[in-house]
């Protein structure tokens, strides 16, 4: 898998890097969701700065706004930060928002880390 994910105490970092397939970000967000600390976290950072090429579809966006539309119903209190410089990560961050205007979760795209991490811990 071309991310490795870091547990915190309130909630989950991820770093994608080299080539990362729609796939595989769908695994990732199963792989959170699965675990048993999710139900206590507060926020996902997807940091996609180390990832060389992002390839996803429309249909691999929203079936991750799905998945975590319905993760919500567990956990309503998490917010995802999108840290990314790629237009592909950009847009299916709108995509991504948009599948989401009727969860509790709260998203925006940064393009730091710095940035991402101020805004998790307002």
């Amino acid at each position: 898998m071309p991310y490795t994910i870091e547990w915190k105490t309130s909630g989950v970092q991820t770093r994608f890097y080299g080539g990362v397939a729609g796939a595989e970000i769908i695994s990732h967000s199963k792989e959170i969701q699965g675990d048993d600390r999710f139900d206590t976290i507060r926020f996902i950072v997807a940091n996609f700065l180390d990832a060389q090429q992002v390839s996803i579809t429309l249909d691999e966006v929203r079936e991750i706004a799905t998945l975590d539309s319905v993760a919500a119903l567990s956990n309503p209190r998490v917010k995802v930060a999108v840290v990314s410089s790629s237009e592909t990560v950009e847009a299916g961050g709108a995509i991504y928002k948009a599948g989401l205007a009727d969860s509790p979760w709260k998203t925006e795209s940064f393009s730091t880390l710095e940035e991402a991490l101020e805004w998790i811990a307002e």
